[in-house]
């Protein structure tokens, strides 16, 4: 219908029209529309179209009109707001109120105006003057639509002469707004806008007047206000209140932008007022975070607030944040024989099985490692558990010493608890309160992250400095929980009985867990794991809850806090000497997967504790030292079945795998996969006895480890096989020979157990024995009484081992010696003990052989350090012949960087170390100096 009507219109023919008697209606009624009045009941629409049609045109007559009648309105209003004596804010929005909403709606009544006459000129205009029609040019021509006339014309006669009026008496509204001091009611939010809207006229840029006449003038009375009342304030009070205050002043400003500006002006009087609230007084302010932090250390020293006290609210003043891998090998592994089997003394273990039926049956346990037939075949290692029957015949043992273990874990002495706890948290609040103000402004806090780094290294350090003293005090304690490390390999337990004899009830060995330098003092060795390592825990928590709460995680603190934290764990006075703090932690992580902490023998809290392990392991520079101490920990663990938790020790290796990448816990990986393989070996192992109806003297297991991923040695000692272990071992090795072909296997009895059982006794006793322990008991089956050299002679051990088992079992009283002194002679008799006694019917005599002296530690301890020299210059060899061999000719300068750049996610390297890989490469063909240029290498294929 619509449509039709269109039509019949644009249909009508042009027609006389007497311009000035229609135009005195339609003038009328345009006078009314814009004071918001009715207008006549006129047809005014069709007026507008009748002029616009008319024959001859009367459109720009129209025009010419109606901006005649836009001008006597805003004159007449302008008279009436020069001479206001009142609220000249109020008048004026209430007379801009009223026209901007009558021109808008003359602007719909002349919309065919506009679409037509008004259009079609500009378009001329705009292709006569610049060659195209379309575009967002000005209207260069004074022709605008009819609404944007409207705003032209207010703008000429009104706005241009009352604007400096209107833009004090705004200003001074909203400084008063600022002091509380507001009298007035009007509406500033529309005032502003009013800026806004009469800006519309200009197409290209319609916010350049409210720019122009309001917002600059405002931010520069803003930054003004500020600038005094902020200067004003700190002289009078201080720093500290100030904080709160400007807070507070920074968040009433954003509040007021929202409510009374445009979106576009919200950030720039956010940082108008941080420019005058916070970069005007940059210095102080960042003078005062040194005062704080200091304050903070006063109120709250390790222990004095406890983990709930941080969490709850800060007491604010104001009311209102893959390491890629080396292309190299894990550690070399140490070189086996491939030939003879050696024997020699084991580490701890608590595998017991059940008692034979029979009543002379005894347990024996054998380790083994085997090899490929070839060179470049994979090696394995095999260990072993049994319960078995022999001939008895009555054993005897003999005692000189008394000894036993003390295994009380230590923890760090607790400070008493502050009363500062709310001063703590106020120092909190009023660093938060800083940071929030200066992350405000470029480079506000950059003096902030320097003076935390530093404040961590100066505190973190006295904290650690603190344990020096105590260190002896609690190595003692906690020596046993830490030393249980003898050595590491495969175990193969083949259980036998015998009969032994013993008497006498264990008493205590206090194994002296401390060194004193050679003037006296307390060296650096005495640290106790746990206690380095709680204090380092503890010293991170305290600062990251710092971080967390008063710098609200911030990516930058963080990063200073794991600086300064890197700093402690590398250059401490307990790592100053060596690479204390990896080996204490990887002893440390020991403690906690073996359970030997009773705190943590939930696998939850387990867990947790293992993560901050994890954290500090990151903060490492010689990460490949913590890898060679854990994994000589971890097959400890691994072959003496003392882990914990399994899920915890693989939890533990994924920690290290996201810290370092896969090829950091290769091996370790492969060390887990070996003990699951060798669990389904002896389930095979069993079937195929069934199956053969081959029988054995006792119950056997075995553990296959994978020859160079286990750090294990074999030692040179000379073992002599009991008869009673031979026949577990033929009867293995044909079994393994059919399962695989090739492969040689080297037997490691210095690891491996046996359960005895003694018939000599009216009691009878089982003992968890290592296989050079049983070796020396068995001889007692055919003998009362031997010397130390028909002992020697028949277990084949090197004196220093053979006395190390013997007084083993003199801890135990299963022995006794005549003469009964520490010291050994080879005319020295040993015999059972027949009297011996204890509560127990089931003692680990193989944990003995554990224990070893400080001296004894600190030599394999070096042993350990050295080694991990040693497969730094593999890294560093590996890593220079990859650089070269993609490089083809480098100077030497670059494969010195390329290098460092290389390897510094596992170690540091020095200098001179990467000079003396380079010669050893250059000695070996590897690589060769350029003739020309003495200072690059070439790569040789």
């Amino acid at each position: 219908m619509s449509m039709l009507r269109a039509r019949k219109v644009a249909g009508l023919k042009p027609r006389l029209v007497d311009f000035d008697q229609v135009w005195k209606e339609l003038s009328l009624n345009t006078v009314a529309v814009l004071k918001l009045q009715s207008p006549q009941a006129t047809p005014f629409i069709e007026d507008v179209y009748k002029i616009c049609t008319a024959n001859p045109p009367q459109e720009e007559r129209l025009y010419s009109s109606l901006k005649e009648l836009f001008t006597k309105h805003v004159l007449s209003i302008a008279q009436d707001l020069f001479t206001c004596q009142g609220d000249l804010l109020k008048r004026y929005l209430e007379h801009w109120t009223q026209f901007n909403t009558g021109s808008s709606y003359v602007a719909r009544l002349y919309r065919y105006l506009d679409t037509h006459w008004i259009r079609k000129h500009q378009q001329e205009y705009r292709a006569t003057q610049f060659g195209f029609a379309e575009g967002n040019l000005p209207s260069l021509c004074d022709v605008y639509p009819v609404y944007k006339l409207a705003l032209v014309m207010w703008n000429e006669h009104v706005f241009a002469h009352l604007q400096p009026r209107l833009l004090s008496n705004l200003l001074q509204v909203i400084t008063s707004e600022r002091n509380d001091e507001c009298t007035t009611e009007v509406n500033v939010a529309s005032l502003v806008n009013s800026y806004v809207e009469l800006g519309r006229f200009h197409d290209s840029k319609p916010l350049e007047l409210y720019v122009t006449f309001f917002e600059e003038p405002y931010l520069k009375a803003l930054f003004e206000y500020y600038a005094r009342e902020s200067t004003a304030f700190i002289a009078s009070n201080g720093v500290v209140p100030y904080l709160g205050k400007a807070l507070n002043r920074l968040e009433e400003e954003e509040m007021r932008a929202k409510q009374y500006l445009i979106r576009s002006s919200h950030d720039r009087v956010t940082q108008t007022c941080a420019d005058a609230l916070v970069a005007h007084h940059r210095e102080r302010l960042q003078a005062e975070c040194p005062i704080l932090l200091e304050q903070y250390n006063e109120h709250f020293t390790v222990g004095d607030v406890s983990s709930d006290a941080l969490l709850a609210p800060l007491f604010l003043t104001t009311d209102t944040s893959s390491t890629s891998t080396l292309d190299t090998a894990s550690p070399p592994p140490a070189h086996l024989p491939v030939a003879s089997p050696s024997l020699v003394p084991s580490s701890s273990s608590s595998s017991s099985s059940s008692s034979a039926a029979s009543s002379s049956s005894s347990s024996s346990s054998t380790s083994a490692s085997l090899d490929q037939a070839n060179a470049s075949s994979p090696a394995y290692m095999l260990s072993s558990d049994s319960l078995t029957s022999l001939a008895s015949s009555p054993v005897s043992f003999h005692v000189s010493s008394v000894y036993s273990t003390v295994d009380q874990p230590t923890s760090m002495p607790q400070q008493p608890s502050s009363s500062n706890t709310t001063g703590a948290l106020g120092v909190l609040g009023y660093l938060k309160s800083l940071f929030l103000l200066l992350s405000r402004i470029d480079r506000g806090v950059s003096p902030m992250l320097d003076e935390l780094e530093n404040f961590v290294r100066k505190h973190g350090m006295s904290k650690l400095n603190r344990i020096l003293p105590t260190a002896s005090e609690n190595a003692a304690t906690t020596s046993s929980a830490s030393s249980s490390s003898s050595s590491t390999s495969a175990s193969s337990s083949a259980s036998s009985a015998s009969s032994s004899s013993s008497s006498a009830s264990t008493s205590t060995l206090r194994a002296s867990g401390t060194e004193e330098g050679s003037d006296g003092t307390t060296t650096t060795a005495d640290i106790d794991p746990s206690v380095y390592v709680d204090t380092l825990l503890e010293i991170h928590r305290t600062y990251g809850d710092m971080v967390e709460r008063a710098f609200q995680n911030d990516a930058q603190f963080i990063a200073a806090l794991d600086k300064g934290c890197r700093f402690l764990v590398n250059h401490n006075s307990v790592n100053k000497d060596k690479n204390r703090s990896a080996e204490l932690l990887a002893k440390y992580s020991d403690v906690l997967l073996r359970g030997a902490n009773k705190e943590y023998r939930n696998e939850d809290a387990l867990e947790k504790r293992l993560s901050l392990v994890v954290l500090l392991f990151k903060y490492l520079d010689d990460k490949d030292v913590f890898q060679t101490f854990y994994s000589k920990f971890l097959a400890r663990r691994l072959i003496n079945k003392t882990s914990y938790s399994e899920d915890c020790e693989r939890s533990m290796l994924s920690g290290l795998k996201e810290a370092c990448g896969f090829d950091f816990i290769a091996k370790l990986q492969k060390m887990f996969n070996d003990v699951q393989n060798s669990r389904d070996l002896n389930q095979s192992f069993q079937d195929s006895l069934v199956s053969n109806q081959t029988s054995l003297p006792g119950d056997f297991s075995i553990m296959v480890l994978t020859h160079g991923m286990w750090p294990l040695t074999i030692p040179e000692n000379g073992f002599n096989v009991p008869g009673v272990l031979l026949p577990f071992m033929q009867v293995f090795g044909s079994f393994y020979d059919t399962q695989h072909q090739g492969r040689k296997i080297t037997w490691l009895f210095h690891l491996s157990q046996a359960d005895v059982r003694t018939n000599y006794l009216s009691r009878k006793f089982e003992f968890t024995v290592t296989n050079y322990q049983m070796a020396v008991l068995f001889l007692f089956n055919d003998s009362s009484k031997l010397s130390l050299k028909s002992i020697m002679d028949a277990t084949g051990l090197k004196p220093g081992e053979l006395k190390r088992v013997l007084y083993s079992l003199l801890l135990t009283k299963l022995l006794r010696k005549n003469p009964p002194s520490r010291n050994f002679q080879l005319t020295d008799q040993l015999a059972l003990n027949p009297g011996f006694k204890h509560a127990r019917t089931k003692l680990n005599v193989a944990r003995t052989m554990e224990r070893s002296s400080t001296r004894e530690t600190q030599v394999q301890d070096a042993q350990t350090h050295q080694q991990s020299q040693e497969y730094r210059k593999i890294v560093l060899q590996a890593a220079i012949v990859r650089i070269m061999k993609a490089r083809k000719t480098l100077e030497h300068s670059n494969v010195i960087q390329e290098t460092i750049q290389q390897t510094r996610k596992l170690f540091n390297p020095s200098v001179a170390l990467i000079k003396k890989c380079i010669e050893y490469l250059i000695e070996k063909g590897y690589l060769e100096r350029v003739s020309d240029a003495s200072h690059s290498y070439r790569y040789l294929a």
